[in-house]
């Protein structure tokens, strides 16, 4: 049995600074844009997020519990996609608008 042992490195620096390449895994956290870059694959840096918010989650899919609060509008791109709620008796409901800005629920 082959035993390797897999380090990952975490690195800081200003954006000007960032590593062109790293091994896999590694990390690159921007100090002046707040910006994180992890490496993949190939080895180059691949943006991963913003963390200027504060917590941070993963550009697609995360979970957040608890309450959000936005100092501005939040825009869904696709009128296919839409906030999904929960009714109390479980039922999940996607809300979408129709083109008369009425809003329309169907249920996922």
């Amino acid at each position: 049995m082959i035993l390797r042992k897999h380090e990952i490195k975490h690195y800081g620096g200003l954006e000007s600074e960032l590593i062109p390449t790293l091994p896999s895994g590694d990390t690159f956290f921007a100090t002046d844009t707040n910006n994180l870059y992890k490496y993949n694959e190939d080895k180059l840096p691949h943006l991963i997020g913003d963390t200027s918010g504060g917590d941070f989650l993963p550009l697609t899919g995360g979970v957040l519990s608890g309450s959000i609060a936005v100092a501005g509008d939040i825009e869904s791109t696709n009128s296919a996609s839409g906030l999904i709620l929960i009714s109390a008796n479980g039922t999940r409901w996607r809300q979408t608008i129709s083109n008369t800005g009425v809003p329309v629920y169907t249920q996922v």
